[in-house]
């Protein structure tokens, strides 16, 4: 479960690397397009989630992805978690994470992730194209310090097995097996 303690640690290790690594300025490599949270969608979201459990695949759409992961976080971290809402945008074979601050920090107002996700052996862990902090970005080694850090976080028996994810154009597709 993502605590606000984890999720300062990311950040602050986000800030310590760029600022000791004199990494980029500008802008992530970003789709240009909204992706609406609701309540809704998080229901539509968790009723996929459910039937894929049980079908052994489910297939979301960005809206479903995010508010799903938004309404969880609100609900299960409550003010613990300083996240506004969370934006998941899906390319074939690339996905793109956005999670807005429900508080400016440091004038830091969203942090986020490109990359894609792979599954070995079972185990889901993420490859860091780019790691971001409002305009300050990172890439190479620093973005894969950032993804082992989520990998340590992915590799948890608690999250299920999962044995394939496809992102297609606005879409992600989870596989699970037993």
């Amino acid at each position: 479960m993502v605590t606000r303690k984890n999720l300062l640690v990311v950040v602050f290790t986000l800030m310590l690397a760029v600022s000791l690594s004199g990494c980029m300025m500008g802008q992530a490599m970003m789709p240009d397009r909204e992706v609406e949270i609701s309540m809704d969608a998080a229901m539509a979201g968790q009723n996929k989630a459910i039937q894929g459990a049980l079908s052994g695949q489910a297939t979301l759409t960005e809206s479903e992805f995010s508010s799903l992961i938004t309404m969880l976080l609100q609900q299960n971290a409550g003010s613990e978690v300083p996240i506004d809402s969370v934006q998941a945008m899906f390319d074939p074979g690339k996905i793109y994470i956005v999670a807005n601050l429900a508080q400016s920090v440091g004038g830091i107002d969203k942090v986020g992730l490109v990359g894609n996700v792979v599954v070995q052996d079972h185990i889901v862990s993420v490859e860091l194209d780019q790691a971001f902090a409002g305009n300050l970005v990172v890439s190479g080694g620093l973005a894969s310090l950032i993804a082992d850090r989520i990998n340590a976080a992915l590799n948890d028996p608690r999250l299920g097995t999962i044995v394939g994810v496809e992102t297609g154009d606005g879409t992600v597709t989870l596989s699970m097996g037993m």
